[in-house]
């Protein structure tokens, strides 16, 4: 009877561990699909930051044209950093229009500027993608570049400089 005492004792623990992982798996399989979506629905205005293949059949990552950034943001999904993307997004929208082009998580560019090739946890990394520069980094800082207006503007002062970009 002890050992069953024992047992028991453990499973109102053990079930509610099951059950926050569940959650937790769930919500992470919520988060890509909605993540899906959001590029699926922003296709069209990232299709100058697809892919281009070379002769030999390696990935070459397309460049903006001189007085245009693409900016890839490196971000975990997982930790609702999607908001931020838009967030930034709209702002560089405001501001620059069309010249600005911003995408996340694309899988070729992580493939080849990560040494895992895959976004990494806690990320919110915005990099030029012609020059490959790294422009905010949040694992650096511990700051997202949403956390104030100010933040925002003085990255979009850098893509200027960086690219050459009228306002």
């Amino acid at each position: 009877e002890g050992s069953t005492m024992r047992r028991s004792g453990h499973r109102p623990a053990f079930a509610a561990a099951a059950a926050l992982a569940a959650a937790l798996a769930a919500t992470a399989v919520l988060c890509r699909a909605f993540v899906a979506g959001g590029r699926a629905a922003a296709a069209p205005a990232l299709r100058g930051a697809q892919l281009a293949r070379g002769a030999e059949g390696a990935s070459m990552i397309k460049l903006a044209p001189e007085g245009q950034a693409f900016l890839h943001v490196e971000l975990c999904e997982v930790c609702g950093y999607i908001k931020h993307y838009a967030k930034l997004s709209e702002h560089f929208k405001k501001r620059f229009g069309d010249k600005v082009v911003l995408m996340f998580n694309n899988f070729d560019i992580l493939k080849e500027v990560s040494e895992t090739g895959q976004c990494r946890g806690a990320a919110f990394e915005v990099m030029d993608v012609n020059s490959r520069k790294i422009l905010w980094t949040k694992m650096g800082t511990g700051m997202l570049p949403t956390g104030k207006d100010v933040w925002m503007d003085e990255l979009g002062d850098q893509v200027v400089k960086l690219r050459n970009i009228a306002e």
